[in-house]
């Protein structure tokens, strides 16, 4: 799935000063670009920090169980 997103652009331009729009300020464009490779990079990057993240979780939980067991509880 590729997603699309709109990027706006606000430049200034405080060198020319012969045109009012200019000195005011600000200029507006908008761009659009596909941007799906950084979001499946985010999306894999999220996966594997989350699968690592149960590993670790799965493992300090039978580490606590077999204390409790070795206890007897």
């Amino acid at each position: 799935m590729v997603h699309e997103r709109e990027i706006v652009i606000i430049s200034l331009d405080m060198d020319d000063k012969k045109s009012d729009a200019k000195r005011k300020g600000m200029k507006e464009r908008s761009l659009t670009g596909f941007e799906s490779s950084d979001i499946n990079k985010d999306a894999d990057a999220f996966i594997r920090n989350f699968r690592i993240q149960l590993e670790i979780q799965s493992g300090e939980s039978i580490k606590c169980y077999q204390k409790m067991k070795a206890r007897g509880a």
